[in-house]
């Protein structure tokens, strides 16, 4: 043992001077270790295990332990240089500093202290999603206490450790490594040590990071008037993009238009989703009212909000997602049907004025004329004394817009038509079977090409030995239906009819016909509520009166023989 003393003084300035130069290079690189971290991909992991050290081939000492940590620097994706295969995204690499504090028993009975710090290059390599092998170097210093004897040399060595994940944050760990701690030209020691331990990711713990990415693939228009449509329908795609080393399971998302919404829409669940494993998922949303007050159009901000299960653990992410809104009076013509939202049998201004028509009506009801035929007659009769009049819109033209069918198109609700006393095609028809629709008389739209108008049911039923048409009718489920050219009220009913069905017989085949309760079922009607701000300015009853009789003895009865 005096030999051994000795041989520990004999070297005590040397192990002093390597300590001198190796102490300000390691505690600078441990000090800006975690500053740097910030940018590990990987993460930042501090390992503590308790363990034994074993001598190879020594008489002087004995078995011991100890306590160990380390702070491993996850942060070169070494698996990223083979283009292809399974360590593409496995084998990783960085740095870790190690140190320790332990003891081994000498052969006099007493035992020797060790501390020590090292700092070495990391290889990880994943084995799936919860198992990993990880080999680290280490070069560093240590510094023994034995009895009043305190020195410093160098020490060297590697560990190799496997670990399992029971979080993303949290792992279990065996350990085992080869030590050598140099003295005075000659190893003091060698030893193999065996440890066990927890390792924490601190950047998972203190910042959860969400390796999984959501993008909007496809956008569609978004128009107010059509805002409950939304709820079975897509107005967006957003492809969601696992880019964690593991499968995500239980995927939920949803997504929230704040102002436009009254809380998050569920969308669409993911069971699960595998490492780089992408899904698509169709957005869609349960608007509320408030859509109708959109004057013009906006870019709102809405948000994807995705929560899933990691190794067991939730995790909630938000992804920002801009949709273009338009205004409340836009539309496109990709599906006729979408104008029947238009058609609102609840719109005050079309309430009051179609009430007061079919009371004046109602008291000169005619036997021998369907009630339907002469609420249609009186409303065309109304609008003509109103002053209501057909304009073309250059800049919102059906003939035009209807060959485009993702042109925007501008349309008005019935109080707007009645307000400005004129409107194009879509914008009469509208109006009209708003008009109808207050008084309980179904209706629908007609369609041709560069065109369309309206038609409603009469109440007859249709013969049963012809079920095309009979006496310049269309026949719809058993009833028949008269079509109405609208942008003529003027001529009266007998007129826009006569011209209704030379248009629905001239288009063929490219003629469609809309009932307005079947469109009303994709697209629900709605209502402005200023409508009753301004209500309409009624044609005096004895206009009203005139106007009604003249149609019907004039231009209706003798025409018809009704």
């Amino acid at each position: 043992m005096n030999r051994l003393n000795g041989d520990w003084r004999g070297s005590g300035q040397a192990g002093a001077n390597m300590k001198k130069r190796n102490s300000p290079v390691l505690f600078a690189l441990l000090f800006f270790l975690p500053i740097l971290s910030i940018h590990a991909e990987q993460g930042l992991e501090f390992r503590l295990a308790p363990g034994g050290a074993f001598p190879l081939s020594e008489n002087r000492f004995e078995p011991g332990f100890g306590l160990s940590a380390a702070l491993d620097w996850t942060f070169l994706p070494l698996g990223r240089l083979f283009k292809t295969g399974p360590l593409q995204d496995r084998l990783n690499a960085g740095l870790s500093g190690q140190g320790g504090l332990g003891s081994l028993g000498v052969k006099d009975g007493s035992s020797l202290s060790l501390l020590d710090l090292g700092l070495g290059p990391l290889v990880r390599l994943d084995l799936g999603e919860r198992f990993s092998l990880e080999i680290t170097g280490n070069l560093g210093i240590y510094q023994l206490s034995y009895d009043q004897l305190k020195q410093s040399a160098l020490r060297w060595g590697g560990t190799l450790s496997g670990a399992f994940r029971l979080a993303p944050y949290l792992s279990v760990f065996l350990n085992g490594g080869y030590h050598r701690y140099e003295y005075n030209r000659e190893p003091l020691a060698q030893t193999l040590s065996i440890g066990a331990g927890l390792s924490i990711n601190l950047l998972e713990l203190i910042r959860p990071q969400t390796r999984i990415k959501a993008e909007k693939t496809l956008d569609n228009p978004v128009f107010p008037v059509s805002f409950a449509w939304y709820e079975d329908n897509p107005l967006a795609t957003v492809r969601v993009t696992n880019n964690e080393r593991n499968t995500l399971r239980d995927l939920r998302l949803s997504f929230f238009l704040e102002q436009y919404m009254n809380e998050p829409f569920l969308l669409p669940g993911i069971p699960q989703l595998k490492p780089g494993e992408s899904v698509d998922i169709p957005v869609t949303a349960l608007f509320n009212g408030t859509m109708l007050d959109l004057e013009e159009n906006t870019n709102a901000n809405a948000r994807i909000i995705l929560s899933y299960r990691n190794l067991g653990s939730r995790r909630e992410a938000d992804f920002p997602l801009e949709i273009p809104v338009y205004h409340r009076n836009a539309m496109n013509w990709d599906d006729d049907r979408r104008a029947a939202s238009f058609v609102s049998p609840r719109d005050s201004a079309a309430q009051l004025f179609a009430r007061y028509t079919a009371s004046v009506v109602d008291r000169r009801l005619r036997p021998d004329t369907p009630r339907n035929i002469q609420y249609a007659l009186g409303l065309l009769a109304a609008l003509q004394e109103y002053g209501i009049h057909y304009i073309i819109d250059p800049s919102s033209s059906y003939l035009e817009l209807s060959e485009n069918a993702s042109a925007l198109d501008n349309l008005n609700y019935p109080y707007q038509t009645l307000l400005y006393h004129g409107g194009d095609c879509d914008d009469l028809s509208i109006l009209f079977c708003s008009l109808l629709e207050v008084l309980r008389v179904d209706t629908a739209f007609i369609t041709i090409p560069g065109h369309i108008y309206a038609a409603f049911d009469t109440g007859l039923e249709a013969p049963a030995e012809d079920q095309e048409s009979d006496g310049g009718f269309i026949v719809y489920d058993d009833r028949l239906w008269m079509p109405v050219e609208i942008t003529i009220p003027e001529k009266g009913l007998y007129r826009a009819w006569q011209t209704g069905i030379e248009q629905w017989r001239s288009a063929g085949e490219e003629g469609k016909f809309y009932p307005m309760g079947d469109s009303w079922a994709v697209y629900p009607p709605v209502s402005v509520g200023e409508a009753g701000r301004d209500p309409p300015a009624l044609p005096g009853e004895d206009a009203l009166i005139g106007a009604f009789e003249k149609e019907m003895e004039g231009n209706f009865s003798k025409k018809t023989g009704k």
